[in-house]
C-alpha cells in the first residue's frame, strides 16, 4: 500500500508515480509486460519518472493551479510525461530503440479523456523522439486541441 493509491494484479494501470512519497509504483501486471519487452520497460519507467521530474520542479503544481478541466490537467500533464519519457529513451547512450517499436504502439486503442487521443499520443511521441531540450515537450503553453 502507498499514500496515493494501491495497485493490483489486474489493475489497467500498470504503474504510477506517487507525489506524496516521491515513489514509483508497479503493478505485477506492469513488471511481466516489462519483462516481455525491453521498449516497453524503459518506457514505463522513463514515463514514471518524467512525473517525478514534473513534481520536483513544480510543474504538478503550476498545472493544478493552471485553471484547466481535471481531463484537461491530466492530458497536460501525461502527455508531457509522454514525449519526456521518449526523449529519455532516444538519448540513452546504447539503447539504440527503433522508433517504428513505438509508433505502433501509439496507434493502440482508442485513446482516453485522461492520456489523451491517439493523435496527441502520436504527436507528443514523435516530438518526443525529436527534442533536444525539456521545452520541446512543453504542453502547457500549447492550445487544448494540441492536447485533445
Amino acid at each position: 500500500m502507498n499514500p496515493c493509491t494501491t495497485l493490483h494484479t489486474s489493475d489497467p494501470v500498470t504503474a504510477m508515480y506517487c507525489p506524496m512519497d516521491a515513489t514509483i509504483y508497479v503493478s505485477p501486471t506492469g513488471v511481466a509486460s516489462a519483462i516481455g519487452s525491453t521498449f516497453y520497460g524503459a518506457e514505463l519507467v522513463t514515463h514514471e519518472y518524467s512525473h517525478h521530474v514534473q513534481s520536483l520542479s513544480q510543474i504538478l503544481t503550476y498545472a493544478r493551479d493552471a485553471g484547466w478541466s481535471d481531463s484537461e490537467y491530466s492530458r497536460r500533464v501525461q502527455l508531457q510525461a509522454h514525449c519526456l519519457s521518449f526523449a529519455v529513451i532516444n538519448h540513452v547512450d546504447g539503447f539504440a530503440p527503433n522508433p517504428a517499436i513505438f509508433r505502433v504502439g501509439w496507434q493502440v486503442g482508442p485513446g482516453s479523456s485522461t492520456y489523451g487521443s491517439i493523435a496527441s499520443i502520436q504527436y507528443w511521441g514523435e516530438k518526443g523522439l525529436a527534442a533536444t531540450k525539456v521545452g520541446d515537450c512543453d504542453t502547457y503553453s500549447v492550445p487544448a486541441s494540441s492536447v485533445a
